[in-house]
């Protein structure tokens, strides 16, 4: 009998220190959660930014816009400034409008 209420006790002290455990919620700033777009190269009418947050040292996405027109792409660049993309617009292939030309 003495074995039986000691594991009784045993179990019920287990399980009333196994409760859930006490959580602090911390709320984060909004502009922590959201992007900052940095203006990596502008020329004229056009403007490439960045579309993600910095991974370490390095800028994954990029958005060329044209006006009220923009266009997202995959690309892979530096955050140092001294290496941001640089862009050029020239008329490439002869049909009299110019193209955006971008170096990363």
């Amino acid at each position: 009998m003495k074995k039986s209420s000691i594991c009784f006790v045993l179990l019920l002290l287990l399980l009333v220190g196994c409760g859930p455990a006490e959580t602090t919620e911390t709320k984060t700033d909004a502009v922590q959660n959201e992007t900052e777009i940095i203006q990596l190269a502008t020329l004229q009418k056009v403007t490439l930014t960045n579309i993600s947050e910095k991974k370490g040292d390095i800028f994954q996405g990029m958005k060329i816009t044209l006006g009220d027109r923009g266009k997202e792409f995959d690309w892979v660049n530096v955050t140092n400034p001294t290496y941001f993309p640089r862009l050029y617009l020239s008329d490439m292939n002869a049909d009299s409008k110019n193209e955006i030309i971008v170096i990363l």
